[in-house]
């Protein structure tokens, strides 16, 4: 067993920020992107027991020591500990096998990680797309046109000719001959 002020790297592997508070510790950790810090294994141990502390070192946090995952009951998939560039280069060199065995078997935040750097990378191998898609029901090929389609497109405001409904000779904007609308009820005062 670790001892409480031991300092043990936690990695964000996810693919936007990871927010905790540890009210008991008085403690509040924001990680950035890709952002590793050293935290003592008394904090990981009070994340581990708070409301969804057991899914965030699970699927969003690398915990750097095979010892305190053991003691939390976490068996580490390959994947557990990987980086943003692990992730880039499985997806502009690795295998399709690869990436469809990340996408069945890695945390929810490196899935998180192969979405976003799929589109930012416009990721071209189209076999690898459709894998995506069918593991998370996310369409890189979508993302990709409609980011293309915003950063491209100029919104040009059209403004009318002249008016919709032109004045008549009476001053009204609704021609005479319109129908006028009787209603079935008699109003008594």
């Amino acid at each position: 067993m670790l001892n409480q002020t031991v300092l043990v790297p936690v990695l964000n592997i996810s693919g936007g920020p990871v927010v905790y508070t540890i009210p008991e510790l008085n403690v509040r950790r924001e990680y950035s992107r890709g952002e590793k810090k050293n935290i003592s294994v008394k904090e990981l141990r009070a994340l581990y027991y708070i409301p969804g502390g057991e899914v965030m070192l699970r699927n969003y946090l690398s915990v750097g020591n095979d010892e305190l995952l053991a003691e939390f009951g976490i068996v580490p998939e390959p994947e557990y500990h990987w980086t943003d560039k692990e992730v880039r280069d499985l997806l502009l060199n690795g295998s399709l096998e690869r990436l469809q065995d990340c996408l069945d078997y890695a945390p929810a935040g490196i899935v998180d990680l192969v979405k976003e750097l799929a589109v930012s990378l416009k990721l071209n191998d189209m076999s690898k797309r459709q894998a995506i898609f069918e593991a998370t029901g996310f369409n890189v090929t979508r993302a990709i046109d409609i980011g293309i389609e915003s950063a491209t497109e100029e919104v040009e405001v059209k403004k009318p000719a002249g008016r919709r409904v032109q004045d008549t000779a009476s001053g009204r904007r609704v021609p005479e001959d319109t129908p006028v609308v009787q209603t079935h009820y008699k109003v008594t005062s």
